[in-house]
């Protein structure tokens, strides 16, 4: 589909992608509208894929994350907290979903601030402890966006967020 090199000269640098985010933004978007104006609750490969490339992004470095976030609202973090809960439950869709929302927000308060106002944090913290307990998919996937680190610090992340409060 992509090669895994213009995928990085695309999205390693902020300033150079910041569009192609917005464009991932409107994708998810968009098949949430299609999704909620049809009788089935398919989503298109396409929104997959943004899922997956918006976690390739989150990925790299804080200010890529940070990026996520502008917008408040209408930030890629926002529209993609905003989901049908199905994007949480489905096996195809959970996966690229969490990736996403974890790559976005660990270790950026902001964002993940921003998330709570859509998700609970309760549902990346039964997401994190299944990948610990072995299930592998979810751990593969944690492993991609979260280089050197652990599950635990990840639990630790998340549930020090909000007890903070």
């Amino acid at each position: 589909m992509f090669s895994k090199c213009i995928v990085q000269v695309l999205l390693e640098s902020p300033e150079r992608s910041f569009r192609l985010l917005l464009l991932l933004g409107h994708v998810i978007r968009s098949a949430e509208k299609d999704v909620v104006s049809s009788s089935s609750s398919e989503t298109t490969p396409l929104a997959l894929l943004a899922l997956d490339l918006i976690s390739h992004y989150a990925s790299f470095s804080l200010p890529h994350q940070v990026s996520c976030a502008l917008g408040g609202h209408r930030s890629v973090v926002s529209v993609v907290a905003s989901l049908p809960v199905f994007f949480l439950t489905r096996a195809s869709l959970k996966i690229s979903y969490f990736s996403a929302v974890i790559a976005m927000t660990y270790n950026n308060r902001p964002a993940f601030q921003l998330l709570l106002e859509e998700l609970s944090e309760k549902h990346l913290l039964k997401f994190i402890t299944g990948a610990k307990a072995g299930d592998s998919k979810s751990a593969v996937a944690l492993n991609k966006i979260t280089a050197d680190c652990d599950f635990d610090s990840l639990l630790r992340f998340y549930s020090t967020q909000v007890s903070d409060e």
